[in-house]
This record gives structure tokens, C-alpha cells and sequence, in this order.
């Protein structure tokens, strides 16, 4: 384990020298993180996970709107693989068959495609 932490260790300093070569510099908060030594991208990850996860940062997290985006998304760009998975469902219960019925309303999934669209741009 402490063969990855150092590794870890090394690796963002290696990143760090690189980044600072070849950044654009759009991020003017990159450079001066609270951490001086921690590369761009493990600032990125940490203050992901503090933003998009339900046990990240409760002042300034946003987790609950993101999962519920998420799922909106994920259903949209997954409906095929719904579809197919749904058919090959041995005797579905009463919501399966519910969702299977309305996939069939070409109405219903084009409806739900430019929701999806609209809400990904607010």
C-alpha cells in the first residue's frame, strides 16, 4: 500500500512540471490551489467527488441534482440496451411491462429525448 501512495506521490509531481509546461492557463485557480504540489488532474478528481458525491462537500455539494440528471441522461443514452434487455425478460412484472408498452410509443421517446435535451442545458 505505501508502494501507491509514494507512487501517487511521484506521479503528481510528474504531472505537475508537465501541466505547468503546457497549460493554457484557462483555469487561473489551477495554479494556485490550496495544495501547491497537487497536479491539475488530482484537483480535478478531489473536487469532483466533493461536488458530484453524496458524501462530498454538504455546503457546496450539488450530488442530489446531478444524480437526478445522471439518471435522466443515463436512461436516455441507454434506451436501446433498455429495450433489449427488457425483451429478453422471462415473464415481466407489471412495471416491466408498463415500460416495455411504452417504449413502443416512438411519441413517448422522442418526447423524453428533447426533455432530456432541454434540461442537460439549464
Amino acid at each position: 500500500m505505501h508502494l501507491l501512495v509514494n507512487f501517487a506521490t511521484d506521479v503528481s509531481k510528474i504531472l505537475k512540471v508537465f501541466e505547468n509546461n503546457v497549460s493554457e492557463g484557462s483555469n487561473p485557480l489551477s495554479f494556485s490551489n490550496s495544495n501547491p504540489d497537487e497536479c491539475g488532474t488530482s484537483h480535478f478528481v478531489r473536487t469532483s467527488a466533493k461536488a458530484f458525491t453524496e458524501k462530498g462537500s454538504d455546503k457546496a455539494g450539488v450530488a442530489s441534482h446531478f444524480n437526478a440528471f445522471l439518471d435522466l441522461t443515463a436512461t436516455c443514452l441507454h434506451l436501446n440496451d433498455i429495450k433489449e434487455f427488457l425483451t429478453k425478460w422471462n415473464e415481466p412484472n407489471h412495471l416491466l411491462l408498463y415500460i416495455i408498452l411504452d417504449m413502443n410509443e416512438k411519441i413517448y421517446i422522442q418526447e423524453y429525448e428533447h426533455l432530456v435535451f432541454l434540461l442537460g442545458h439549464f
